[in-house]
C-alpha cells in the first residue's frame, strides 16, 4: 500500500491506530508537501498577471522548484515507513 496515494481520511486513520508507522517522518513530509504545494499555487496564480510581470521570472522558477520539491516529498512519505519497517 502507497501511503501517497490514500485519501486524506485513510492516511489520518492509519496515522492515529496502533500501527507504529507511518509516524513522524511521513507526516512531516506530507505536512511538508503541502506547504511547498502553496508556494507553487501561488506562482502558478501569479505567472502571466500583468501587474506581477516584474515577477514573472522569480515565479517561473518558484514554481519549477516547488513542483520538484513536492515531488520528493510525496516520494518520502513512503521511503519513511520503509526505511522504519526494515
Amino acid at each position: 500500500m502507497k501511503l501517497a496515494e490514500l485519501t486524506v481520511t485513510g492516511f489520518a486513520d492509519i496515522v492515529s491506530s496502533d500501527a507504529p508507522a507511518p509516524g513522524g517522518g511521513s507526516v512531516s513530509a506530507l505536512t511538508a508537501a503541502q506547504g511547498i504545494g502553496l508556494v507553487g499555487m501561488v506562482a502558478a496564480l501569479t505567472i502571466g498577471k500583468e501587474r506581477y510581470r516584474d515577477f514573472e521570472a522569480v515565479c517561473i522558477a518558484a514554481k519549477a522548484e516547488a513542483d520538484a520539491l513536492c515531488e520528493k516529498l510525496t516520494l518520502a512519505i513512503d521511503k519513511d515507513t520503509e526505511a522504519f519497517n526494515l
